[in-house]
């Protein structure tokens, strides 16, 4: 009856991931109503799952839902992804048996290996498209071309990175003990991201800021009891070196020229096109952009760019960032990590 109430879970998982990852694909959105009938469905079964078979995983799968939550609100809220990827990997982590979650390591948040793929999968797909790309010669998209001025630029945002990771590492790990080093690959995930955000914004490029953070750096340096580098920070700074190096390129062919009159609602902007707006007089044209979820254009700004198509400044193309399939990731990554969960449990 246990893998009974498994199967139905995981059953529940696939035919939500395949209806999700079709409309991300084709129109871009995942639905609530399907979430919705998941977690309908889902309730009943958790309930007999967790109360006569599995009653002692409920602390795992509890942290897991709640902290996966947490993460996938803050990568919304980040401009990472859209509200409805959040809310599918909220629904994925709920609907996911908690047996298949223990690792033996005594990890607090062991679904955090389930994040990684999932963003793993979309790093590699997104880096294997652009590889396609090049080798098919299409336009590379960039505000910024590769010289001497960008490779100083690159190694001052990896310093900058560098210094905030670091510090950030140190005072986590000296606040949290043991808890940091059973927990390695969650906290390494979460700096790398805080260490993306940082880049996004100019506070944290200061000079007063940056001398700050230097001044905590050799503070938590001096009185630290280890004062050599460790194996996991070696490893995460050059993730990051990776991360920001293949970053370039990828931005430059994450997007896509369509014809102006197929403009549709939530599509997002890149910086060239609306800078080519900005001497129309068409009202209602987009007049700024950040290229991320939160400048997705509105029915009113789609119909004043398809007007803008034939006013005096108009092109008969745009150029639009390409939105990421996300539920494709969420749903292969979780039945990936299920696979090696079964497979290591063999």
């Amino acid at each position: 009856m246990m893998m009974i109430c498994e199967i139905c879970l995981l059953m529940i998982i696939g035919v939500l991931g395949i209806y999700a990852a079709v409309t991300d694909i084709r129109r871009g959105v995942i639905q609530n109503k399907c979430l919705l009938w998941a977690v309908i469905l889902g309730v009943g079964v958790n309930i007999v799952y967790y109360t006569r078979f599995a009653a002692g995983f409920l602390p795992v799968y509890g942290r897991n839902l709640l902290i996966i939550s947490i993460l996938s609100v803050s990568l919304y809220g980040l401009h990472f992804w859209a509200a409805g990827d959040s809310k599918l990997l909220i629904v994925v982590t709920f609907l996911f048996p908690a047996r298949f979650y223990d690792t033996g390591y005594q990890m607090a948040v062991p679904g955090i290996y389930n994040v990684v793929l999932i963003f793993l999968l979309a790093y590699f797909y997104v880096l294997a498209d652009s590889v396609v790309q090049y080798i098919r010669g299409r336009e590379f998209h960039h505000s910024v071309r590769l010289n001497g001025t960008y490779v100083k630029m690159f190694l001052r945002q990896y310093l900058i990175s560098f210094l905030y990771l670091h510090g950030l590492s140190l005072l986590l790990q000296r606040g949290l003990g043991e808890i940091y080093n059973r927990n390695q690959v969650l906290f390494t995930f979460l700096n790398l991201f805080a260490a993306v955000l940082i880049q996004s914004k100019e506070v944290f490029k200061k000079r007063m800021v940056l001398m700050a953070v230097i001044c905590i750096n050799i503070m938590l340096f001096i009185t630290s009891e280890k004062t050599g580098f460790q194996p996991w920070m070696l490893r995460s700074y050059g993730i990051l070196f990776l991360v920001l190096l293949l970053r370039y390129f990828v931005s430059g062919y994450n997007y896509r020229e369509i014809p102006t009159r197929e403009a549709a609602r939530g599509m997002v902007l890149s910086y060239g096109t609306v800078a080519k707006f900005m001497p129309s007089r068409v009202k209602g044209l987009p007049r700024q952009t950040s290229e991320d979820m939160r400048y997705r254009i509105t029915e009113e700004e789609t119909q004043a760019i398809k007007r803008w198509e034939s006013s005096k400044y108009g092109e008969e193309t745009i150029v639009i960032v390409r939105k990421i399939p996300f539920a494709v990731f969420i749903i292969c990554g979780t039945f990936v990590f299920l696979g090696i969960r079964v497979l290591v449990a063999w």
